[in-house]
């Protein structure tokens, strides 16, 4: 069973409803991230479903500007939904996952910005690039108890973070990346799939950069 979370109510339920179309078992449960009270009452509800094998962290949401130009509400809001929401949720899958002694897989979604950080996103640039250290981390620490930590590092994609990019924006970006295309969610969602699947069992500690080749270009 896959229990699909965010703050979006309808994009819940459209995700979970995707998924039984296709077969499979799913549940909705809304949350939100900035809260760790939430995050404990999700994880509880969790532990009574039945437990976790797999955690995929995908919340993030970025301003684009210059750093200067952040107010503390910006930063506040990055840092708690980039970064201390999934460090909360990672702490609590990973408690869980030892305390059931059967192993299990937890997936951070980071960025290419981890790697190439942008003038104009740099907040959230850094602490993309430390939830990819987090991972390395812990990926040594939890290796005892069976838990793979890895990260899925997307390129430019096409989701609601980049609604606001007009069609020369995409032009653009189109001849920018190597392979020739923007990235789409499905892209995204095969390189999570093999990740946290028994095909990469030999995998811990790693990032799969999910970019076309954006990070070949030395001009960008």
């Amino acid at each position: 069973t896959v229990v699909v979370t965010g703050r979006n109510e309808a994009r819940v339920g459209e995700t979970v409803q995707m998924i039984e179309d296709a077969g499979g078992k799913a549940i909705g449960r809304c949350f939100d991230i900035k809260e760790k009270s939430e995050i404990d009452a999700f994880f509880q509800f969790v532990k009574e479903l039945g437990g976790v094998d797999i955690f995929v962290s995908n919340a993030g949401v970025t301003k684009v500007c210059r750093f200067l130009e952040n107010t503390e509400e910006d930063l506040e809001n990055i840092l708690r939904t980039n970064f201390m929401g999934a460090v909360y949720c990672v702490q609590a899958a990973g408690r869980l996952m030892r305390d059931q002694k059967r192993g299990g897989n937890i997936l951070l979604v980071t960025s290419v910005n981890a790697y190439h950080p942008l003038p104009t996103q740099s907040f959230y640039s850094s602490l993309k690039a430390g939830l990819e250290a987090l991972c390395k981390a812990l990926a040594y620490e939890f290796y005892p108890y069976g838990i793979r930590f890895n990260c899925v590092a997307p390129g430019a994609t096409l989701t609601g973070m980049s609604k606001d990019m007009t069609e020369e924006d995409f032009s653009n970006l189109n001849q920018t990346v190597p392979l020739g295309r923007i990235g789409y969610p499905e892209d995204m969602a095969k390189a999570v799939s093999f990740m946290v699947s028994e095909d990469a069992s030999y995998i811990t500690g790693a990032s799969l950069i999910v970019d076309g080749g954006l990070c070949l270009r030395k001009d960008v």
